[in-house]
């Protein structure tokens, strides 16, 4: 499942122990919504995860390369993957 988000550049499971809980499904989903600023997607962290916000920032900042519009589609496809994987 992490390796769908880090063919896309994003670094979640780096940072976040379950990327199936209930901060990484949030930003997960706004994602997949079309979010794409690093800051109001590490926002979205609930608890515990709100003391690692920059780190979260800096490990969803994707890193792929190609035009913006090509990285969009493909950090879906990765999103909706991992979305095959929840509960």
């Amino acid at each position: 499942m992490e390796k769908f988000l880090e063919d896309s550049g994003i670094k979640l499971s780096v940072v976040v122990s379950d990327v199936l809980g209930k901060s990484a499904r949030a930003m997960l989903e706004a994602l997949e919504a079309g979010e794409r600023d690093p800051q109001v997607l590490s926002a979205l962290a609930l608890g515990s995860m709100r003391g690692k916000i920059p780190v979260l920032s800096e490990a969803l900042t994707a890193r792929t390369g190609g035009p913006p519009q090509k990285r969009g589609h493909a950090l879906n496809r990765s999103v909706r993957k991992v979305k095959i994987f929840e509960p």
